[in-house]
């Protein structure tokens, strides 16, 4: 049986650092997969279609649809990054900066909102972002999501110094529009 686990927080909360760090040996970690899914059976035919025996996904769209998530993967881990507002709009602005700030602000406060009421309803590994820089936090998660695998500290010192940041002209913008959460994103 397969050991599926989800990571999910504001965007800009290192989630494609943790895909990365979590895709090694036996586990494969998708960043951001509900771009590629239509709807939730995708989804449920991409995480079976892995050999891994820990398969997750890291993506901040998750907040919209975990429980839906929960239903199809009742057994699943789920880790919350938790990353302070102001330093998620900041980031956010300062990497797509197109946007205007309080439109921002507005979707990210009611993504925090869903992070609340998501930390209210289901066992759930919280993890501060800035935390993320220190291996006894990693180490923790790790723990977490992946009980039966040791925590490799060789992997976590090649990462450690890595810094992920995306294109944003690679960014597929009719990838996004028939994703799975397109009707919640107004800012694509």
């Amino acid at each position: 049986m397969k050991n599926h686990f989800f990571i999910t927080g504001l965007p800009r909360s290192r989630t494609s650092w943790l895909a990365n760090f979590f895709t090694h040996n036996n586990s494969f970690c998708f960043h951001e997969a509900t771009r590629f899914c239509a709807s939730l059976s995708d989804l449920r035919e991409l995480m079976k279609s892995h050999q891994a025996d820990n398969i997750g996904n890291a993506d901040p769209a998750l907040l919209y649809i975990m429980d839906d998530v929960k239903k199809a993967f009742p057994d699943s881990r789920l880790v919350l990054i938790e990353r302070e507002l102001h330093e998620t709009i900041d980031s956010f602005i300062d990497f797509y900066t197109s946007y205007e700030y309080k439109s921002i602000q507005e979707w990210i406060e009611q993504l925090y909102d869903i992070m609340e009421r998501i930390k209210n309803r289901y066992e759930v590994l919280t993890v501060r972002h800035d935390s993320l820089n220190y291996m006894d936090t990693c180490k923790e998660v790790w723990e977490y999501i992946l009980p039966d695998e040791p925590f490799d500290v060789k992997r976590w010192n090649l990462l450690d110094e890595l810094y992920i940041n995306k294109l944003v002209d690679k960014h597929s913008t009719h990838v996004m529009k028939k994703s799975l959460y397109h009707k919640y994103i107004q800012y694509y």
